[in-house]
């Protein structure tokens, strides 16, 4: 059931942020993923976790937030994981 929860939580966060372009399914107007929110966090603790700007990775000309130095190494190993 959290699988699905997460899912859900998922994709509603990333419908929230869509645009008309293709490319901007998942960022905002500053092409910040998922409205900063740490999608390592997700994986790790089961829940949504806001980024911070400290831990950014650019990826694919998107910026993505993370809420540690551990989840952003992890995204940097595997972004495709975390995608």
């Amino acid at each position: 059931m959290k699988k699905i929860y997460l899912s859900l939580l998922i994709l509603t966060l990333m419908g929230n942020t869509m645009e008309s372009n293709a490319q901007s399914m998942y960022h905002n107007e500053e092409n910040v993923a998922i409205n900063g929110y740490d999608v390592v966090s997700y994986f790790t603790e089961s829940k949504a976790v806001k980024g911070n700007l400290n831990y950014a990775v650019n990826h694919n000309g998107s910026t993505f937030h993370f809420s540690s130095t551990e989840n952003k190494k992890a995204f940097k190993m595997d972004p495709t994981k975390y995608t």
